[in-house]
């Protein structure tokens, strides 16, 4: 496979724009060019971005320095990130069913919640 960007390689991929554009700003505050490869067709199809991701790029030169401080982001930002939200749950009487609290039916048995 051909090489589309000489110099350039890719050190992470991210799922969502928002994420690429923190990665690339946090190197370049670090002095590490970075670039954002992405192909979501012109803007018309974003859901691409998930399933193939959006790449970050950097000068093969800075990869060692960009791998270790997104490896250091990361890390950090799972730490503290904050704790996940418990979904309330629902057993529907009639089936047995577990369903989320938003839910007034069971989308089992239509069996109405109590």
């Amino acid at each position: 496979m051909k090489n589309t960007f000489p110099g350039l390689v890719e050190i992470c991929t991210v799922y969502n724009h928002l994420d690429a554009e923190i990665a690339k700003g946090i190197l370049e505050e670090n002095d590490i060019q970075a670039f954002i490869r992405k192909d979501d067709c012109g803007g018309m199809e974003p859901q691409l971005q998930i399933t193939e991701g959006i790449k970050i790029l950097v000068n093969s030169q800075d990869k060692d320095k960009a791998l270790s401080i997104i490896e250091y982001t990361t890390k950090v930002t799972k730490e503290h990130s904050s704790p996940e939200v418990a979904i309330l749950t629902w057993n529907c009487k009639q089936c047995g069913e577990e369903l989320e609290e938003q839910f007034t039916a069971c989308w089992n048995c239509s069996t109405l919640r109590s």
